[in-house]
C-alpha cells in the first residue's frame, strides 16, 4: 500500500513539473526558440531596457563582420565570419582624398588593430563586429618627378591642409595652374631637397599662375624665366598668395609684349610676401614693373631680400597700380626704367615704408634710374629712385642714413614723414618742396 502511495505521488510530481515547463514556454517563447538558443549561444535579458543585449556567440558560430568608411568614399560588402576560426579580411575597397588607407580599427577614432587583408581569427560579443578604416593624411606630395607631383595635388588636394612639394633635381616646368576648385586654404611649399635646386621655363607663358585660395611657398627655389616671354613669368590672381623664403630667386624673364605688364611678377588683386632671396633681372621694356607689377587692389609686403637689376619702360622695380605696398625691410636697387620710377612707380596706390628699408638713389648706394625728362616725369635723374602720380599716399619712417629721399610727387599726393622711433597716430605732413623733389630734412 504505502508502494503504491509513493508511486502516485511521483506521477503528481512529474506531472506538475511538465505544467510548469509548458507554462514557462507560453511566457518566455516556445520551446523551438529555447532550443534555438542553446545552439546558437546565450541570449541575456536586459530588464531595464526591455530589449535583448548583445548574442554571445560560441566558437564555430557565424557573425557579420561590417566595414565602415570613416570619412571615405566607395562601398565594401559585409563578410560571413565564424567566431574563432582564422579568415582573411577581404582587400580595402575605400578611397579617401588626399589620404592613405592604414588598416582597420574596432572604433572610429580607434588606432590599426588589423592591417588590409590580414588572416584574423575573432571571438565576438555579438552577431555583427564593425570594423572601422584609419586614414592617414599625405602632406609630402609622392611622385616620380615633378609633373607626377603636381597631378597628384590636382585630384588630391583638399582645404586647410599645407603640401609639401621636394624638388630633388633641377630642370624643366611646363606652364602650371594651382587651382582646386572647392577647395580653400590650400597651402603648396615648393621646397629644394639636397642642395639649391633651378626650374627653368623652356617655352613662352608662365610658370606658375596661382588662382583663388592657394598660396604657393618657394623655399630655396630659382625660377629662370624665358628670355622671349610674352607674359610675366608668375601670376598671381585674386584670393591667391605667393610668398617668397628662403633665399628663393624669380630672375631671368624677359617680357617683350607691349601689352602685358609684369616682367617677374604680376598680382591681380592677390597677395605677394618676400620675406627674403630676391627678384632680379626681369624686365618688360615696354610695360610696367620689371619686377612687380601690382594691381586692382593687391597687396605686396617686403619684409625683406632684394629687388634688384630689373627694368621696364615705368616702374624699373615695381610698379603698384590702385594696390598697397608695404616695404619693412630689404632692398631695391639698380633697377632701371626708360621714363619713370626706375626703382618704384605708385600711381593710386598706398605705400609705406618702414627705417632700415633701402631704396637707393642716393649718392653713397647704387643708383634706381630712368631716363625720362626728370621735371615732368619723376625719376629722370639718378638720383630718383620714386615716382608717385594721381591719388597716391605714402608714409615713410626717416633712418639715420640719408635725410633725403628721392622721390618726385605729383599733386593730390599725401606725403607724411615719420621719425624712426614715432607713433604714426602723431605723424605730421612733411614741409619742404622743391622743384617737385620731396626732402627730409
Amino acid at each position: 500500500m504505502n508502494k503504491n502511495k509513493n508511486l502516485f505521488i511521483i506521477y503528481l510530481l512529474c506531472v506538475i513539473a511538465v505544467s510548469l515547463l509548458f507554462f514557462s514556454c507560453s511566457i518566455f517563447g516556445d520551446i523551438d526558440e529555447l532550443r534555438k538558443d542553446v545552439v546558437k549561444g546565450t541570449k541575456d535579458t536586459d530588464t531595464d531596457s526591455g530589449g535583448d543585449t548583445d548574442i554571445k556567440i560560441l566558437p564555430g558560430q557565424p557573425f557579420t563582420l561590417v566595414f565602415n568608411k570613416n570619412g571615405g568614399d566607395g562601398s565594401m560588402a559585409e563578410g560571413n565570419f565564424k567566431a574563432g576560426e582564422e579568415q582573411e579580411l577581404p582587400p580595402n575597397a575605400f578611397t579617401r582624398r588626399s589620404h592613405i588607407f592604414k588598416g582597420w580599427a574596432t572604433s572610429s577614432t580607434g588606432k590599426v588593430e588589423y592591417n588590409d587583408k590580414q588572416i584574423v581569427t575573432l571571438t565576438p560579443e555579438g552577431e555583427t563586429v564593425t570594423l572601422w578604416a584609419v586614414w592617414e593624411l599625405i602632406k609630402n606630395v609622392p611622385g616620380n618627378n615633378l609633373a607626377a607631383k603636381f597631378s597628384w595635388l590636382d585630384s588630391n588636394a583638399i582645404s586647410d591642409v599645407e603640401y609639401t612639394v621636394e624638388v630633388n633635381v633641377s630642370g624643366n616646368l611646363a606652364l602650371k595652374t594651382l587651382s582646386y576648385g572647392d577647395y580653400s586654404n590650400v597651402v603648396i611649399h615648393l621646397k629644394s631637397v639636397g642642395g639649391a635646386r633651378t626650374l627653368t621655363l623652356d617655352q613662352e607663358g608662365f610658370i606658375f599662375k596661382i588662382e583663388s585660395g592657394v598660396t604657393l611657398v618657394l623655399e630655396e627655389i630659382t625660377l629662370q624665366g624665358f628670355s622671349d616671354n610674352n607674359t610675366a613669368f608668375l601670376i598671381v590672381n585674386a584670393g591667391a598668395e605667393l610668398i617668397i623664403d628662403d633665399g628663393s630667386k624669380i630672375t631671368g624673364n624677359f617680357n617683350n609684349n607691349s601689352a602685358a605688364n609684369g616682367g617677374g611678377i604680376i598680382v591681380k588683386a592677390g597677395t605677394l610676401t618676400l620675406n627674403s632671396g630676391e627678384i632680379s633681372n626681369n624686365h618688360c621694356v615696354s610695360s610696367y614693373g620689371g619686377a612687380v607689377y601690382i594691381t586692382d587692389s593687391g597687396t605686396f609686403t617686403m619684409n625683406d631680400g632684394t629687388i634688384r637689376n630689373n627694368s621696364a619702360y615705368e616702374g624699373g622695380g615695381v610698379y603698384i597700380d590702385k594696390s598697397s605696398f608695404f616695404m619693412k625691410a630689404g632692398a631695391i636697387k639698380g633697377n632701371s626704367a626708360a621714363s619713370s620710377g626706375g626703382g618704384v612707380r605708385i600711381e593710386n596706390g598706398i605705400f609705406e615704408k618702414d627705417a632700415g628699408a633701402l631704396i637707393t638713389g642716393v649718392w653713397n648706394f647704387e643708383a634706381n634710374t630712368a631716363d625720362g625728362d626728370w621735371d615732368k616725369r619723376g625719376g629722370g635723374h639718378a638720383v630718383f629712385a620714386m615716382c608717385y602720380q594721381g591719388n597716391a599716399a605714402a608714409r615713410l619712417w626717416r633712418d639715420s642714413t640719408s635725410n633725403i629721399y628721392p622721390l618726385l610727387c605729383r599733386p593730390s599726393f599725401d606725403f607724411i614723414v615719420m621719425e624712426e622711433d614715432e607713433d604714426p597716430e602723431n605723424s605730421k605732413e612733411a614741409e619742404g618742396w622743391m622743384a617737385g623733389i620731396m626732402m627730409v630734412l
